[in-house]
């Protein structure tokens, strides 16, 4: 059996800061909300195959999240508010392929990610990273060609980001 969606699987569910989740997501293509305004922390992600997946719109959104990911997202599109308003992740790497994605409006928004990982993600797709790092913690060196970027507004609204070097190649 295949599942293909695991939209809001886990959504408001409290008492999971311990929990490890375990399953074969190869042929899953979205995962919007999935832990949403959980207390899941993360634990068991780091081996999922996200390779099929199109959409992780609010998936760790105002939830207990802490744990790196180095995940291939290569056919991801939509990371909207992915990790908006996480208040753990002050020391999380984050490394996925951008390579597809479009959206990553308020991505990091609200949360204690300081951007560790970022810099060799590829961005160049990316047309909309509205309020990507507004009121966050988000304090790294960036030079990411985003030529397909058509808006920016608030990106680094509030943020720590005005003592680092911060380099988009527009053109």
């Amino acid at each position: 059996i295949s599942c293909i969606s695991m939209n809001n699987m886990f959504i408001h569910t409290p008492n999971m800061s311990t929990s490890t989740i375990s399953f074969n997501t190869i042929s899953c293509e979205t995962m919007n909300g999935m832990f949403l305004e959980s207390q899941f922390t993360g634990s068991g992600l780091t081996n999922w195959n996200v390779e099929n997946v199109t959409n992780m719109e609010e998936m760790f959104s105002d939830s207990s999240f802490n744990t790196d990911l180095s995940w291939n997202t290569i056919s991801c599109i939509i990371m909207y508010d992915m990790f908006f308003q996480t208040p753990n992740m002050s020391t999380c790497t984050i490394s996925f392929n951008t390579i597809s994605c479009e959206t990553m409006y308020g991505m990091f928004a609200e949360s204690q990610f300081t951007g560790s990982g970022l810099t060799n993600w590829n961005v160049e797709n990316v047309t909309i990273m509205n309020g990507m790092f507004r009121e966050s913690a988000f304090n790294t060196d960036l030079s990411w060609n985003t030529i397909s970027c058509i808006s920016m507004n608030n990106m680094f609204r509030t943020t720590p980001a005005s003592t680092c070097t911060i380099s988009f190649n527009t053109i």
